[in-house]
C-alpha cells in the first residue's frame, strides 16, 4: 500500500497543480466527513463517485480524483497529499527543518542556521520551524529530516555523564575513590562537546521484542542501534517506509515514540586476550565486576566463511569403530572438505 500511495503521489507531482491547490483539496476532505464517507463507500456506485467530484472539484484534481476513486484510493488522500508535498519539495530542493530552543532565536541566528543547513544538505531553500522546551537549559536542538544536531546545554551534560560513566567503568569495582575521583575530574577538564548530527528515528510500533522504526534511511542491514533507553537492537528488516530491529536486552520503557539512534557499526563480537577468564553477557559485555574489557577488534556476526583454499587440510582420521564406513568412507577429524 505504501508503493501505492508514493506512485499517486509522483502521478499529482507531474500535474500542473499548485500546492495551495493540493492542500485545499486536503482541507475539503478533512472538513466534510460526509463527503469523505460517501467517497469511499463500496456500496456507492462508481458513477455517483465522480458525480460528487464533479460537482465540488474541477481541472486536473477532478480527472486525478475520478482515477483515485476507480482504483479505490479515496481513503488514502491524506497520505497522497503528503507524500505530494514531500516529493514537491525534494524537486525544488527545499529542507524543512524543526528548531527548538529555550528562548526565540534572532533573525539573525535564524539566518544563520538556514546558511548552515543550505551547505550542510546542498539545499535551495531551508523552511524552519521554531519550538520552545526550557527543558534543554541553554543552546538548541536541530532536526533536519532524520538527522538530530544537539548543541543544547542538557546534550552537552548528558554525554559529559556518559562520558563519565565510562571512564569510572574502567577502574572496575574495587577502584580506591581517590583515584575515582581523580579521573573523573580530569575526565571533565579535558571533556570536548562533539556536536556532530545523528540519524535518529521513532518507533512507531513495538511488541514480542521487535520494534518498526520510522526513520533512519541510511541504516544498514545487521547494524547495531541504541534505543533512549540505553537497550542496544539491531536492524533485521529494511523496508521503503521503515525499518525493523531486534531488541538485544531489556523491553522496558520502550514503546511507540521512543527515539533510536544510528551507530554506524554492524553487529560484531569484540576480541582480545582479556577476555580470557571473564564473565560476559551475549553482546560480550563484562557481568563479572572486573571492569571494562578492552577489545583489540571488533569481527562481524554475520560474514562469509572462509574458502575450502583458505581452510586447515584433513588430517587426522576418525574411526567410527564400522569397518564397512572406515574401509569405504573415511571420515576426517574435524572434516570440512570432501
Amino acid at each position: 500500500m505504501v508503493q501505492k500511495t508514493s506512485k499517486y503521489a509522483r502521478i499529482l507531482c507531474d500535474l500542473p497543480v499548485t500546492e495551495e491547490q493540493v492542500q485545499k483539496m486536503r482541507e475539503d476532505f478533512a472538513g466534510n466527513p460526509l463527503m469523505q464517507a460517501a467517497l469511499m463507500d463500496p456500496s456507492v456506485s462508481l458513477e455517483e463517485k465522480e458525480g460528487v467530484i464533479n460537482r465540488l472539484f474541477s481541472g486536473e484534481l477532478r480527472s486525478f480524483l475520478c482515477r483515485l476513486a476507480e482504483d479505490g484510493m479515496m481513503g488514502r488522500v491524506g497520505e497522497i497529499c503528503d507524500g505530494f508535498l514531500k516529493l514537491r519539495d525534494e524537486r525544488n530542493q527545499i529542507k524543512h527543518a524543526v528548531l527548538t530552543c529555550v528562548h526565540e532565536p534572532t533573525e539573525e541566528q535564524l539566518d544563520k542556521i538556514k546558511k548552515f543547513i543550505l551547505i550542510q544538505f546542498g539545499s535551495k531553500e531551508a523552511r524552519i520551524e521554531v519550538k520552545k522546551d526550557e527543558g534543554l537549559i541553554g543552546g538548541f536542538v536541530l532536526d533536519v529530516d532524520d538527522k538530530h544536531y544537539d548543541w543544547s546545554l542538557k546534550g552537552r551534560m548528558e554525554d559529559l555523564g556518559r562520558s563519565m560513566h565510562r571512564r569510572a567503568r574502567t577502574l572496575g569495582a574495587d577502584g580506591d575513590p581517590d583515584a575515582v575521583i581523580s579521573i573523573l575530574k580530569e575526565e571533565i577538564r579535558n571533556y570536548n562537546f562533539d556536536g556532530s548530527s545523528q540519524e535518529i528515528g521513532t518507533v512507531v510500533r513495538f511488541g514480542d521484542g521487535i520494534a518498526t522504526v520510522h526513520g533512519m534511511d541510511h541504516a544498514m542491514y545487521g547494524e547495531v542501534v541504541v534505543f533512549d533507553t540505553g537497550v542496544k537492537g539491531m536492524v533485521q528488516d529494511i523496508r521503503h517506509e521503515s525499518i525493523g530491529c531486534i531488541l538485544l536486552g531489556s523491553e522496558k520503557g520502550i514503546k511507540a515514540g521512543t527515539k533510536v539512534t544510528c551507530t554506524g557499526r554492524k553487529a560484531g563480537v569484540p576480541v582480545s586476550d582479556e577476555y580470557l577468564g571473564r564473565v560476559i553477557n551475549a553482546l560480550g559485555e563484562p557481568i563479572d565486576g572486573r571492569g571494562v574489557i578492552n577489545a583489540d577488534k571488533y569481527l562481524p556476526i554475520e560474514r562469509e566463511a572462509p574458502g575450502i583454499a583458505d581452510r586447515k587440510s584433513v588430517s587426522v582420521p576418525l574411526e567410527t569403530g564400522i569397518l564397512s564406513i572406515d574401509s569405504m568412507f573415511p571420515i576426517g577429524r574435524g572434516q570440512r572438505e570432501l
